[in-house]
């Protein structure tokens, strides 16, 4: 692992500047080599100013993808989502204004993942589901509901599991990394809506799903579609930025075959009627496990 501190010889434009209570001034920081080519040759997109830490966005033209590089210690990350991302000063760039309780959005929410991929493709067998980033639970509810026989969850967010555990439902808490099924059985179904970009290392993250994924079952992510001018927004927790060429490069390394990517719904920033570039259009991938 190499350590470092960013240095910038060349004038980069600054993407997103703000203050955070809680961050400490003198962060660490990794280089990360593109986890698909492993190579450490990329452009420069723009740098991130968070109170006295700088770090950049970078992209590689031929994998299309971009990723925070060098990128803070985990520190950061463990700052962000226990205290900050669910009453974020600045929820258009990361989480949420507060953390949802009732679960009204997350509702709508599954039902529209649900219908998005009951459209597209067609589900022969409703044994075993697995989401990743289950929440409070409302996507596995509707896939009962839906004729789905057995639902588990994993959710790391502990307030969000509780709630889904109140509802009878199988959850595991810890990191999706070292998840072993309550019921000691694979799925035909693993899902995960919008979980990948927020990981240290996707790749790994799709060969634990292709573990646990059963032969002949599906793997279905919903994510951010990245623009061709670039990510405008969640600078600050979304490691990766995909496009549709990386992400199915990405999930097929894993050992997956993709059959269909189709947009699943735009959400639009404050910012984005001035010049609608402020804006994420959202992908649902469909892969399978032969």
């Amino acid at each position: 692992m190499q350590i470092l501190t960013p240095v910038f010889f060349i004038l980069l434009p600054t993407l997103l500047q703000l203050a955070l209570p809680d961050i400490p001034s003198n962060l660490k920081f990794e280089a990360i080599p593109n986890p698909i080519n492993g190579s450490h040759q990329h452009q420069f997109l723009g740098k991130i100013e968070v109170n006295d830490n700088e770090w950049t966005i970078d992209y590689d033209s031929a994998s299309d993808l971009w990723w925070v590089n060098p990128r803070p210690e985990p520190l950061f990350y463990e700052i962000l989502y226990t205290k900050l991302f669910y009453s974020s000063p600045i929820s258009e760039q990361f989480g949420y204004p507060t953390l949802e309780i009732d679960g009204l959005r997350r509702t709508e929410k599954a039902i529209k993942n649900w219908d998005d991929i009951e459209r597209n493709i067609h589900i022969s067998n409703k044994e075993s589901l697995l989401e990743i980033g289950c929440g409070s639970g409302e996507f596995l509810l509707e896939a009962l509901r839906r004729g789905w026989k057995s639902v588990e969850g994993n959710e790391l967010e502990r307030t969000s599991a509780d709630l889904a555990i109140a509802k009878g439902l199988k959850i595991d808490t810890g990191f999706f990394e070292s998840f072993i099924s309550l019921t000691n059985q694979g799925f035909d179904l693993v899902f995960a809506d919008n979980v990948i970009e927020h990981t240290m290392n996707p790749l790994e993250f799709l060969k634990k799903g292709f573990e646990l994924t059963n032969r002949g079952g599906l793997l279905v992510l919903r994510l951010p579609d990245t623009q061709p001018f670039g990510p405008t927004l969640k600078l600050i927790d979304h490691t990766f930025h995909f496009t549709r060429k990386s992400i199915k490069t990405i999930v097929e390394m894993a050992g997956f075959e993709v059959q269909a990517i189709f947009y699943s719904g735009t959400y639009k920033g404050l910012k984005y009627y001035q010049d609608q570039t402020h804006r994420i259009e959202n992908m649902t991938v469909i892969a399978a496990r032969n």
